[in-house]
């Protein structure tokens, strides 16, 4: 009896038929793989934002979003919210590491030297592929990097006073307003420099206002600085280093130097998550999400434009005063946007 086996034609007719169902189920395998990363971000958030809340319901107030002294000369400690909501997120030991009496960033002392290389799970959106601790800067100061920011407001500056390191009767004056050193005002959220926020002051409405969201880590270098040119795949994860202070309407919208890629740019965009330094761990709503604007610091390091950003399709996950969390589309109204961003400037926020 004749034995019957496929011919050339028919195996290649079934190959293809393979090829086309793996084309077919390939798109359908990442996307499912895409929606569990954005609900893991999610629950991310909802971790940091529920933490928040319970430091708050503790103590009353909201963590700083820079707890600092010594304005100009090794700000002490420079602490941001991601260190004090750690006992809050099951990090106490973590926590316990660090010396809250030392420059948190310097390399030659103990203060998060252990403690800020440790992946903090809560901290990182698994869709963000950049390596979790990295040698910042080249300057010998390993640390752990974060996705999740602190929200500064609908404007630039970075408000507040420090306080002085005198001692007797000058200890803790509070230092003047000065063109560095400005007032908080109706602008401003719940985070920034010595911020002392309590739910009443968020008039504008727990489920209204921003908490936290999301960023894209910057790429690194063996410096501060990267010259990235317009089209790079790095271009929107550094910040223009402008050679300007800015004021007037430069604090609510990016000045045009921001967008010139000859320009350096800050390359350790939220490499430190311990670090309360702007381009390290804030972001505000003068830029919407995932803008198509090159994100910006001024030359005093206390003034910045830093759009909430994400490696999801068509948003960013943005966690509210009220622990809810939102994801937010690229093509908000700006006025609602910025709305969000303020915890007490009066403005009625519409759905979005």
């Amino acid at each position: 009896m004749k034995k019957r086996g496929f011919t050339l034609i028919e195996l290649l007719v079934v190959i293809a038929v393979i090829a086309v169902l793996i084309a077919l189920l390939l798109p359908a395998v990442q996307q499912a793989r895409e929606a569990a990363r954005r609900t893991q971000c999610k629950n991310n958030l909802k971790q940091l934002g529920l933490g928040a809340l319970n430091y708050e319901s503790t103590y009353a107030v909201f963590p700083m979003g820079d707890c600092t002294r010594n304005y100009g000369s090794g700000e002490i400690p420079q602490a941001t919210v991601h260190c004090y909501l750690l006992p809050f997120i099951e990090q106490a030991n973590l926590y316990n590491e660090l010396n809250f009496l030392a420059q948190i960033n310097a390399a030659s002392t103990a203060a998060a030297k252990d403690a800020k290389v440790k992946i903090i799970p809560a901290f990182h959106c698994p869709s963000d592929s950049n390596p979790q601790v990295n040698n910042v800067a080249g300057a010998n100061i390993l640390s752990e990097s974060s996705n999740y920011m602190q929200c500064l407001g609908s404007i630039s500056t970075h408000a507040g006073v420090y306080l002085t390191a005198g001692t007797g009767s000058t200890a803790g004056t509070p230092i003047t307003a000065g063109s560095n050193l400005q007032p908080e005002t109706q602008l401003h959220g719940i985070f920034f420099r010595n911020s002392g926020t309590k739910t009443r002051d968020i008039t504008d409405g727990m489920s209204n206002t921003a908490l936290m969201a999301e960023i894209k880590t910057g790429p690194n270098n063996t410096s501060s600085f990267l010259t990235v040119p317009a089209g790079d795949p790095k271009d929107f994860t550094v910040a223009t280093a402008s050679s300007n202070v800015w004021s007037g309407n430069d604090q609510l919208f990016p000045p045009s130097d921001c967008e010139n890629r000859a320009t350096k740019a800050w390359a350790y965009r939220g490499l430190e998550w311990y670090r309360a330094l702007m381009v390290a761990t804030y972001y505000n709503h003068t830029l919407p999400p995932n803008a198509p604007f090159r994100d910006c610091i001024a030359s005093n390091l206390y003034q910045g434009h830093f759009a909430a950003r994400s490696y999801h399709i068509g948003g960013v996950n943005c966690v509210l005063a009220d622990g809810s969390i939102r994801f937010v589309s690229n093509n908000v109204d700006t006025n609602v946007w910025r709305a969000v961003g303020t915890k007490a400037n009066g403005e009625t926020v519409s759905d979005y």
